[in-house]
């Protein structure tokens, strides 16, 4: 430990809050970590509920690949994880167009001819207006909701044709929930002498060049040397009317403008805790392929609930649907009754049985509502236009006192993921324990 060196304040303790300060207390700081929730882990959020035969995942549910913070820790903390299986399934209304593989390579022609950057929805303006690719323009825009939960009137197109192109990577799950990674990570913490309190919180930042102080709601004040924000990026873009909303004295407003300028999604997650597996009754799913039960993993459909997945093998009789970006804000004052109807609906259409049948076998379910969150306002971050510049405005800090660290700032491939909150904390940390720091 630095002897008689004021603490470095983090402000949440999520992934990239608990990470952060880590490292920093691997480096011998001292660090106080202020939680607003009642809980760590921030969008993730790993719930046991009796009514559920298995664990739920509220919020960040997959690993995307082999991503290498993410699985280093997860083997350091001795954790276990395991394939997404299943197969894909696109369900169309009937009648509908559905997009031809002519228009799947013009898509990728044009995508690839690209030399400057747009938005989603210019680009699908300036190359397929026509009537013939309004299936097309769907696939486009639903890719972008579900995926990125982006509002495609502003989400960038070279950020899309990167995911779009990407060779697809093996997905993973936690075995027993993403939890087990922040379990792990408030142990080591707590080993090395963090102070962590929780249901704080933080309305108000005062500093100058080498201090700071955090004032909670309920008028508790903290100080140190340094701060690290690590607040989901809906906070920072709130009103101060929120419950969760920080003001900066003195303001910070070139930060905040540029926080403005890095897209922000919102997502509604629905889980429906079945009494069996549908399939088994359903001849259309119920097929066998080379001696394998050809079981849906994800179901990608048109419905008010597009996007659905199973958790087979662990838990095959639990659904979970999605809904993204502009139609989930557009219901964003909606509450649970609304969309548990929007989902029986959905999985009635795209089952092909009727909402009565449904709720014959529906034990319970359960609403996320990420929007509706105080402390998140929100999904996560997407790439518009501006949003590098804007991150490179953010990653640099203020007087090399205020830092921000997250998902929404970090600058590797996989953002908007757990690996990039944990990836953005550690980098913070590192550059203050001895890296070279632009500041403002």
């Amino acid at each position: 430990m630095i002897m008689d060196e004021q603490p470095i304040l983090i402000i949440g303790a999520g992934a990239s809050g608990l990470m952060a300060a880590r490292e920093l207390l691997k480096a011998g700081r001292k660090v106080i970590v202020l939680e607003a929730n009642d809980r760590a882990g921030g969008r993730i959020h790993t719930v046991h509920d009796p009514s559920f035969f298995s664990h739920l995942e509220l919020g960040a549910e997959f690993i995307h690949g082999r991503l290498p913070v993410t699985l280093s820790l997860l083997k350091e903390g001795n954790i276990s994880y395991c394939p997404v299986q299943g197969t894909f399934w696109q369900i169309n209304r009937e009648g509908k167009p559905t997009v031809t593989e002519n228009h799947l390579q013009l898509l990728t022609r044009e995508l690839d001819q690209l030399t400057a950057d747009q938005t989603a929805d210019d680009f699908l303006r300036a190359h397929f207006s026509g009537e013939q690719y309004s299936a097309l323009r769907d696939t486009v825009r639903g890719f972008i909701r579900g995926y990125d939960t982006a509002d495609t009137s502003r989400a960038s197109i070279l950020a899309f044709r990167e995911e779009w192109l990407d060779e697809e990577e093996e997905q993973y799950r936690v075995s027993g929930g993403y939890i087990k990674l922040i379990d792990f990570l408030l142990s080591e913490c707590t080993s090395k002498g963090a102070f962590i309190y929780f249901s704080k919180i933080i309305k108000k930042i005062g500093w100058q060049k080498g201090k700071v102080t955090a004032l909670t709601s309920s008028g508790e004040q903290f100080s140190g040397s340094r701060i690290i924000i690590t607040v989901p990026l809906g906070i920072l873009l709130s009103s101060g009317q929120e419950k969760s909303s920080i003001i900066f004295s003195p303001a910070i407003d070139g930060k905040l403008q540029a926080a403005k300028e890095i897209g922000y999604g919102s997502v509604v997650k629905i889980f429906l805790q079945f009494d069996h597996t549908l399939w088994n009754d359903l001849p259309e799913f119920n097929q066998v392929k080379n001696g394998h039960p050809f079981i849906p993993g994800f179901i990608f459909s048109e419905a008010a609930i597009p996007t659905w997945w199973t958790q087979f093998s662990d838990n095959p009789t639990l659904l979970t649907g999605w809904l993204g970006g502009t139609p989930a804000k557009q219901y964003e004052n909606e509450g649970e009754v609304f969309f548990l109807k929007a989902a029986i609906d959905s999985l009635s259409a795209i089952l092909k049985v009727t909402p009565g049948w449904l709720k014959e076998k529906l034990i319970s379910s359960k609403i996320a509502h990420w929007t509706r969150d105080p402390f998140t306002l929100g999904s996560y971050s997407y790439e518009t236009i501006a949003s590098g510049m804007a991150r490179a405005v953010l990653n640099m800090s203020v007087e090399n006192t205020i830092f921000f660290a997250g998902e929404a700032f970090y600058t590797g491939k996989h953002k908007g993921t757990v690996e990039a909150a944990l990836g953005s904390g550690l980098a913070v940390a590192k550059r203050i324990t001895g890296y070279k720091d632009q500041t403002e």
